[in-house]
């Protein structure tokens, strides 16, 4: 008979695949009904003929109705399968939810007919699951790390506590492959060092670039124990400023604010509550018109405050329309020197506002603070142009080639990623209409671009494609990921190892951009084996539920009068 290995709830001498035995089945009755003897039937089988006999006859009896049929078949014993595989991935990997809710959608929907819907059975196969998972992500990895082409990656990094311990996550920027994915006691320089040793070894990859935070032990393991350029975080440096100024700006606007219900408060009460009994004549002072002048003052405080809001929202948002190394308008090349320029200018802007409007000393230092991230920005500006530039004549001889890349395609692909995450509708627009332009440039049919074989256009637009995504401006990928293990954390409390490594393993392996590629594919330049096709053919299906036991009633005991 052939086995599976999945522990039955009524104990491991009924381990068997069902869809093995249900064809053993089918076979048995249709071989019978041609008139074969039931013992030559059943030796090729290996099963007993009383068995088969048995087991035909609750064959027969379960299917009462058309949908019995349907799901006691082969077909649809098949998808049974494929289903219940589904919603333990959908519920308990790809989101934060437990077993309990896997066996009520089993409920709701009926399926429990035919698949069993109690806790106990599908913890097994749960646990299972996720061995099954751990062990293919492992496995793929090993096998297309070893047959990758040597990739250039960018790495996101960064920590965050779930209870009183670290997590360290690291992704690849550009395609989204997650390198590290751990709890660890500490978070020094030693251990990211050893974890993200782990996490590279057998992948053919040179890190050139890490981006995150400010902390010292990101720092080192970027540049002393990687040796790669560190680019600072964009958020960073915006989230420093409003940190700075936005309460004290909002505190000064709330405050005018109430000075103006005063100011109505106490007019109204002058004018309304106490009228005059005849009008004063003109060379008499009037009471109520220094109310006036204080709700007038007092509004003029509130427009200024909001002003002053809406300046400091500008001077965040100058920094990031300033943090390209391309003009969003003109596609041209932007040195370091401009970029500086115009970043420096937004964090002056800031200073005057909080100058003009009178806030604390500690606000200015902590604005100082924030410009200090100013020169590793601009830095980081004059890495992506010369290690693109060196990358380009590299790959490419021709001197026209070499500019056409470098001030055609390369921008032509940065402000293709630009431009889906602009959310202001002018700005899109803007940019929409330079990627027109390069795109025409491209395209002209007297141009060199027009010339190339196929395949060489294809071989170049590799290369921009790799230069355009060597400039990084945030480590956002990474704290995307965060808010979905905090997601997770919270739902179990905790998560141990292997849950955590198949966690990992559907990020990679499972999710699926707007392109249809996953992490995995985009990482190592070829698609896996589909993981949820290798999961339906590896865990089998578990039983059918058992019959309903008749409990005892519970006795009314009356206490006698």
């Amino acid at each position: 008979m052939n086995t599976a290995p999945f522990p039955s709830p009524r104990g491991p001498y009924a381990v068997c695949a069902r869809e093995s035995r249900l064809a053993q089945v089918l076979r048995f009755g249709r071989d019978r009904a041609r008139g074969r003897c039931e013992g030559n039937i059943a030796e090729p089988l290996g099963v007993a003929r009383t068995t088969l006999r048995s087991a035909l006859a609750e064959h027969v009896a379960r299917v009462r109705t058309e949908s019995d049929a349907y799901w006691e078949s082969p077909e649809g014993q098949a998808l049974l399968r494929r289903l219940v595989t589904i919603l333990h991935v959908v519920l308990t990997l790809c989101n934060p939810c437990g077993v309990e809710q896997v066996c009520q959608v089993l409920r709701l929907s009926g399926l429990d007919r035919w698949v069993a819907a109690s806790y106990g059975v599908h913890q097994r196969y749960n646990t299972q699951l996720v061995a099954a998972v751990k062990e293919y992500a492992k496995e793929q990895t090993q096998t297309l790390g070893t047959s990758m082409p040597l990739r250039r990656i960018t790495i996101a990094l960064d920590e965050v506590f779930f209870g009183h311990l670290p997590w360290l996550v690291a992704l690849e920027a550009a395609s989204g492959w997650l390198l590290v994915e751990t709890q660890e006691k500490k978070r020094d320089e030693a251990t990211w060092t050893a974890a993200m040793a782990h996490s590279l070894a057998g992948l053919n990859v040179e890190v050139v670039q890490g981006v995150g935070d400010e902390g010292a032990a990101l720092g080192a393991c970027i540049e002393i124990s990687l040796g790669a350029h560190r680019s600072t975080d964009l958020f960073h440096g915006q989230y420093e400023m409003t940190r700075a100024c936005s309460a004290a700006l909002r505190a000064k606007q709330t405050q005018a604010e109430k000075d103006v219900e005063k100011a109505e408060a106490a007019l109204r009460k002058a004018t309304v509550e106490k009228p005059l009994v005849r009008p004063l004549p003109a060379y008499v002072y009037d009471p109520a018109e220094g109310f006036y002048q204080a709700r007038s003052e007092a509004i003029g405080r509130v427009v200024e405050a909001q002003a002053r809001r809406t300046q400091l929202r500008e001077a965040v948002k100058n920094i990031s329309t300033a943090y390209h190394p391309f003009d969003l308008a003109t596609g041209a090349a932007r040195d370091a020197e401009e970029v500086e320029r115009d970043l420096r200018q937004a964090h002056a802007s800031a200073q005057q506002l909080a100058q003009a409007a009178g806030l604390a000393f500690t606000v200015q230092e902590k604005l100082a603070k924030a410009e200090r991230l100013v020169a590793r920005m601009a830095a980081t500006v004059t890495f992506f142009h010369q290690t693109a530039t060196r990358w380009v004549l590299d790959a490419v001889a021709s001197l026209e080639l070499q500019t056409l890349v470098l001030h055609v395609l390369v921008p032509y692909f940065y402000l293709q990623k630009v431009a889906h995450r602009l959310s202001c509708k002018d700005a899109r627009t803007t940019v929409l209409a330079t990627i027109a332009r390069l795109e025409s440039t491209l395209l002209d049919p007297t141009g060199s671009w027009a010339s190339l074989a196929a395949s060489d256009r294809e071989r170049l637009q590799q290369v921009a494609l790799t230069c355009a995504d060597l400039f990084v401006r945030t480590s956002s990928p990474v704290e995307g990921r965060n808010g979905r293990l905090s997601l997770h954390h919270h739902a179990y409390k905790t998560l141990r190892p292997d849950k955590l490594a198949a966690l990992t393993a559907v990020h990679n392996f499972l999710i699926q951009r707007h392109d249809g590629t996953t992490a995995a594919e985009r990482f190592f330049g070829q698609k896996p084996p589909d993981l949820l096709a290798h999961l339906v053919s590896a865990l089998p299906l578990p039983g059918r539920p058992a019959a309903s036991r008749s409990r005892p009633h519970r006795k009314d005991l009356k206490m006698a009068a």
